[in-house]
Formats: structure tokens, sequence, C-alpha cells
């Protein structure tokens, strides 16, 4: 079928069309392409004609179409439109020649083939399109999200004889021990239409042989605790292959020993543990029942679902705790290891009475220490509220003095954080007494070493955290839900935030000490005669200020909003007023109050001071 349009002012009466042999220089006419001269033929239709081409084109054969069109008033086109082609009748072929059909291979840098586009006169390989099917399953390789999807995924391989394409890190890492996958093909030639060549059903097979192990964990580090006998173990998980990939099935191997000497190896580890874990995870286990004090030389080595074993770890090296006395040691986990802040952990007697009480610590280990315990067994209960639901565990007849006593919480909760920052200690004048003191001793400098943050969960004091020297507080690893934060700065607390945190949120909270301080607000000079500035500081950040002045019988005389306000050094403020009226008439003499107002931070903190001002004039 051949297509085109036509157009004329007096309109289209109908279009022809003549086919030659490029090679003859013949025109078909009567069957055959034996015509000297041009042989018109009818086409179908006018401003967009159709010609149902009826020739026997040839593979490889050079032709051309000559058409002419008729107008309304029986005129041909003066210059006649013509189109060479060559003509591609052959469908293009591609095959892999690795991995090869039915082989088993154990690394998979690139897939490597061939395309072609045979016939007398070919248009050429256009596309080489790859699908890759897991058996086990039949999810395809998704190319672009590098991961395995129900939905038919490809991706583009080149356009030549010879072709290759990548394999990812991604994807060979995701490539399972002794699993079989299918590999097909399609291709597609330069000619329009295109012939495509859909190996969709005749792709070839191989299977995946897994021998590359994990790689070696290079930050093995351990931690002793106030529990008897207890290490706490911490390392990065690698991958399935090196370290790409997850670790599926795989396993963890521990071994420990008080002699530095000792031979270390997975046939000589003490601790078996079976792991699923992302590459770049962080992992932890406990060790518990040790020598008291003794120091302990520690390896881990991990394996992929193929027993590939990785190297030996980095050596670690600690003392394990000491003897407890009085104190119940545990953590609270997520199951997927991450420690749990804030989770409020009780203990009771044999009779119910509580015997003590605390809260699991903010360092994201989740761990927690029941201090002063009566002697004898008691319950140990986890109580924690996420989404405003509570809910608690327990574990019973836990003697004084253990350590290891861990809660896995099954919750799909992704934990959440607070932070934020301390304003206003900035300056050894916006304190007195006892504060200017100590910030004299601190030689004047900007020190929040005496300040911290307070946690207040389920109503009560949860925790406490320090401040780094920006002013800058995290708490991590919270549950969604209420809680209440106070700051203190040494010598008074603020008030107490309440907060709501959702699900995976980051949430800022300020805290400003003394947002407009009295001895910083003053009015030069004074008294005035032709104008006056309003001087005052505030670490509000972002602030909204403005100065209002009142005759002494309360009448408002002057505003003076915030756009008018100007800032020669952050966090101080001017104003100026240039003793006259709303109206621009010039104030009298005598005495006039003059009110600072702020307002700003993230928490939106208020202040206001109010001070005299004489004007003589």
């Amino acid at each position: 079928l051949v297509e085109g349009t036509a157009a004329d002012l007096s309109g289209v009466q109908g279009v022809e069309v003549a086919a030659q042999d490029a090679g003859t220089g013949l025109y078909w006419t009567a069957g055959s392409f034996t015509s000297v001269a041009p042989v018109f033929e009818a086409a179908a239709d006018t401003a967009a004609w159709r010609y149902p081409a009826a020739q026997p084109w040839a593979d490889g054969a050079s032709y051309r179409l000559v058409a002419r069109g008729l107008d309304g008033l029986g005129n041909y086109s003066t210059v006649y439109a013509t189109a060479a082609f060559t003509f591609d009748a052959s469908t293009p072929s591609a095959a892999a020649t690795f991995p090869v059909p039915d082989s088993t291979i154990e690394s998979l840098a690139s897939i490597v083939g061939t395309a072609s586009d045979p016939g007398a006169a070919p248009s050429g390989i256009g596309t080489v399109e790859l699908y890759l099917r897991r058996a086990t399953d039949g999810a395809w390789w998704d190319w672009t999200a590098e991961s395995w999807t129900p939905a038919l995924s490809s991706t583009t391989a080149g356009a030549s004889a010879a072709w290759s394409k990548p394999a990812s890190a991604a994807l060979q890492a995701n490539l399972a021990h002794a699993t079989s996958y299918y590999l097909a093909l399609r291709a597609r030639d330069r000619a329009v239409p295109v012939h495509t060549f859909d190996g969709l059903a005749s792709g070839t097979t191989f299977t995946f042989q897994d021998v590359t192990p994990p790689s070696a964990v290079t930050d093995l580090a351990a931690s002793s605790t106030t529990a008897s006998g207890r290490l706490e173990l911490r390392w990065t998980a690698p991958g399935d292959d090196g370290s790409q990939g997850a670790i599926a099935n795989g396993r963890y191997r521990i071994q420990y020993s008080t002699e530095p000497a000792a031979s270390f190896s997975t046939s000589a580890a003490q601790v078996a543990l079976t792991t699923s874990a992302a590459a770049g995870s962080a992992r932890h286990y406990a060790l518990t029942n040790l020598l008291a004090g003794a120091t302990y030389f520690l390896r881990v080595w991990s394996a992929d679902d193929a027993d590939n074993w990785s190297a030996a770890s980095n050596a670690a090296e600690m003392n394990a705790g000491p003897t407890l006395a009085r104190r119940i040691v545990g953590h609270v986990t997520k199951a997927s290891s991450e420690g749990i802040t804030a989770v409020q952990i009780d203990g009771f007697d044999s009779l119910g009475a509580l015997v003590s009480s605390a809260f699991t610590v903010a360092d994201g280990s989740g761990s927690f220490t029941l201090d002063e315990v009566p002697y004898g067994d008691v319950r140990v209960e986890a109580t924690w509220s996420a989404g405003g639901i509570a809910s608690s565990v327990w574990q019973d007849n836990i003697p004084v003095g253990s350590s290891g006593i861990d809660f896995v919480l099954e919750i799909n909760y992704t934990l959440s954080t607070l932070t934020g920052s301390l304003q206003g200690l900035a300056s050894p004048a916006y304190l007195s007494g006892a504060g200017a003191a100590r910030v004299a001793e601190a030689g004047g400098t900007n020190s929040f070493a005496e300040n911290k943050i307070e946690l207040f969960a389920r109503g009560r004091r949860a925790l406490a955290v320090g401040v780094d020297p920006a002013g800058r507080w995290t708490i991590a690893n919270l549950l969604p839900g209420k809680y209440g934060v106070r700051a203190y700065n040494g010598v008074s607390y603020t008030d107490i935030v309440e907060v709501e945190l959702g699900e995976g949120e980051l949430k800022e909270v300020g805290f400003v000490y003394n947002p407009l301080p009295e001895n910083a607000v003053f009015a030069f000079p004074n008294p005035a005669r032709d104008s006056v500035t309003f001087r005052f500081e505030s670490p509000l950040s972002p602030l909204e200020a403005q100065v209002l002045v009142f005759d002494v019988a309360g009448q408002l005389v002057r505003e003076i909003p915030g756009l008018e306000l100007s800032a020669p050094a952050p966090g101080r403020y001017h104003a100026r007023w240039d003793l006259a009226n709303s109206r621009g008439e010039p104030v009298a003499s005598g005495v006039y109050l003059f009110m600072v107002k702020v307002r700003g931070g993230s928490e939106q903190q208020t202040a206001k001071v109010v001070k005299k001002l004489a004007v003589v004039r």
C-alpha cells in the first residue's frame, strides 16, 4: 500500500501513480515491468490518497514511484512527485553466544550475541532487545528498577552484528545459586514498516552457579556493658557476592577466645546464626555468660545461600562486663535489630509490686538497665505506645544480675526522630546570677556543656540527652505517638512542648531561652530631641518584630512595623523614630512608653518588653 496527499485551489479530481523498476527503467503495465513510458493507475481517494500496489516487489530491488494529481479543471500536475526505495523482504535474526544455551555459568559480566538482517539489500539491524526471566517463579528482570518483577521487561543491547550488554552489579548480585534463567531476544531491522524477529518463545536457558562469597566484615566492634559477662557485637552486613546484593538464607559464625593466639576458623566458631540481610545493614549480637572482666578476642564470618564463606573479619577485642549487682540489663528492638528508644521497662516482684522502672536509652541500641532490683526473681515487662495504642510483653522469673533480657517487638513501624536546636545562650549578658557566673567561669564562651533535653513518654520522664557545641540535639529511634520535650540550660527548664510524631517522621523542635533579653532593649539617645533609635536583641529565627510608642495615658502614638527595622548585626535590631506621631506631627515634650514585641523561632515563641523614653524639645 502506497499513501500520499494532494491539494489544489480548484480541488483535486484524482491521483494517478506509476511504478518503475529502477534497474531496467521499465514501468509497470498489465502485470509486469515492460513499458518504456509511464503507465499511470488511479489511486483511491484524493486529498489523502491510497494506491493498493499489486506489484511483485523483489527483495533487494530498487524502485521509483511517480504520482500526479488531476485538479477540478482537468489539469495534471506540472511537476510529478517521485519516491525511490529499495525493497527489503527479509526478517532479521538474533542469537546469544554467551551464556551458551543450556550452559552453567559462574559469573555474568556481559550478555553477548550476534544479529543479522539477510537479503540482497537489507535495511540493517535497528535494535536488539534482551529479556531475562527467572525459571523458579517466572519473574522478569526489570533493567531500569534493577529488580525482579512479574511484568515483561526488556533492555536494548545495541544495533550491530556483534552486540554486548554489560550486566549491572545489581543483576549479578540477584542471580540465585543453582537457578535456571531464560534469555530471549527480539531484533528489528530499519525497514518501513519494520520487520521483527520475535524470539520470546524460542530463547535459551542457562543455569547460574554462585561461587562468589560475601566480602569479609571489616568493622566488627565489641563493646562492654554493665551486664555481667556480656559483650555487644556490631558489624555491617556484606553482600551476597562481595559487597553487592542481599544475603537470603545465609549464615553467620562467631568465634571468641580469651587467648589472643587462638586459631580462628569457622569450624571452631561457638556461635552459628541464620540470616537474611541487605548489604550495608547494621547487625548486632550479644554474647552472654562470659567470664566477667576477662578480655576476649573475636572474629565473625558470613556465608551466602550457596554456602560460600567469607574470609575472617577484622579482629575485635574487649573486656566482658563485670559482675552486676542488683541490676537487670536487656534490649528492646525491632525484628530488624533496630533498637527502640523510650520503651518503658518495669520490674515486679513475686507479689506484683513495682520494684524498679526505666526506659530504653537513646543511643540506638534499645538497651535498658533496671537498677536497685531486690534479690530474687522478678517479672520484667516492656510497655510501649504507638499510634495511641498501648501494648506490653513480659518475661517471668528473671534473676537479679541477669543480662540479655531482650524483647523483639513484632512491629512494622518506621522509627521516627526528634531533633532541634537551643538558642539564646550566646551571650553572658543574657544570664544573671548563677548562670552568668557559670558563663564567666567558662571564659565567656558559648558552651552547651550543662544543657540537656528531657523526653517525656507515657506521662513520665523517660530520658535526657546532651546538646552538641552547635546547640543541636537528637533523639532517634522513637515509635510514632505523643511525647513531651523540654530543655534545661544549667539554670532553669523551659516549658514542656507536646509533640506528636508520625511514622518515620523527622520533627524539628527549637527551644529559645529568653527570646527578648530585657537588658538588651533600650533607646538612644534618651532623652531624645530630634530622633531616637530603639535597639533590641533576639535569638529567634525567623523573627517578626514591631515597636509601639504610647503616651503616659496609654494612647498609641506611633507604630514602627518590622519592615522598617534594620539589623546591623546578627540577632541585633534597630528601629528609628523621627519623634512624629502616626499623622506626621511632631510629638510634645514628655515621657513616653515604648514596647518591643517579637515572635519567631520554630515554636513561634513570643515576648515583649516595655520601657520609658523622654522627649525634650
